[in-house]
């Protein structure tokens, strides 16, 4: 049918599409009440009946609030208003961090003396072992860090051994074994160190028979709960290669 309000022709919906206007059989968007083709309102709740526009205009009155607030906000940080804006703060320099202070073993307090020592022995090992420049000296420090503990147990004897065998010192790594060996003769990790120890001196004879014990009491000895143990379990297989070598095996 033709649109009443429009004139548009040939509309089939109950709403035309020219215009948005109500046609035959339309009914009101809020009360349900059939509307007159062409009605501008609905003659029962008097509400619009043309949809076109109507959602824009719900939020018209907060566009426009937001767009004056928007625009009162420029003007503010343009200086229109009565205060200044203040200046954006400049961002902190970074400040370097300072170089970690190094620790001073020689110096700890007797109840800390093992707990200083044994870190003096990792900071050392990690020297050697990565051949830093300062390696000796770290070595020398870590020696005289445990000359400070009182009765070394064999945890700490084995690390002086190897502290002595990685400075050159093999008679005196040697004896730090022999004090292990003493108390506990079939020690893997002082029968290791001894055996290296005999070999940098020159005795064949005496290495073979601390690579002979070390292999024999190997399988019954690495089952133990012993705290070096466990910390230098690793370096039971490099004894182990190596005595097998002393024996010519």
């Amino acid at each position: 049918m033709d649109c009443p309000s429009c004139g548009s022709s040939g509309e089939e919906s109950s709403w035309c599409t020219g215009c948005g206007g109500p046609l035959a059989g339309a009914q009101c968007r809020s009360c349900s009440t059939e509307l007159k083709p062409g009605a501008a309102n609905c003659g029962e709740c008097g509400v619009a009946t043309k949809e076109t526009g109507g959602g824009d205009r719900a939020w018209a009155p907060m566009f426009l609030a937001a767009a004056g607030l928007a625009v009162v906000g420029a003007v503010y940080m343009q200086g229109g208003g009565n205060e200044q804006a203040p200046p954006p703060r400049a961002p902190a320099a970074a400040q370097p961090m300072p170089p970690p202070p190094v620790p001073d073993f020689a110096a700890a307090p007797s109840n800390s003396a093992l707990e200083a020592a044994d870190a003096a022995f990792n900071v050392a090992m990690m020297a050697y072992e990565t051949k830093k420049p300062d390696a000796t000296g770290r070595i020398a420090e870590a020696i005289a860090a445990y000359s400070k503990v009182d009765e070394p147990d064999n945890d700490s004897l084995f690390h002086i051994a190897v502290l002595q065998q990685s400075a050159g010192s093999f008679d005196a790594s040697l004896a730090a074994t022999s004090k292990m060996l003493a108390g506990s003769p079939d020690h893997l990790l002082a029968l290791g160190v001894a055996m290296q120890n005999s070999l940098e001196l020159g005795d064949a004879a005496k290495a073979r028979e601390y690579a002979q014990h070390f292999l024999l009491v190997l399988p019954s000895e690495s089952g133990k709960s012993l705290r070096e143990y466990r910390d230098h379990a690793r370096m039971f297989q490099i004894y182990e290669q190596e005595a097998q070598t002393a024996i010519g095996g």
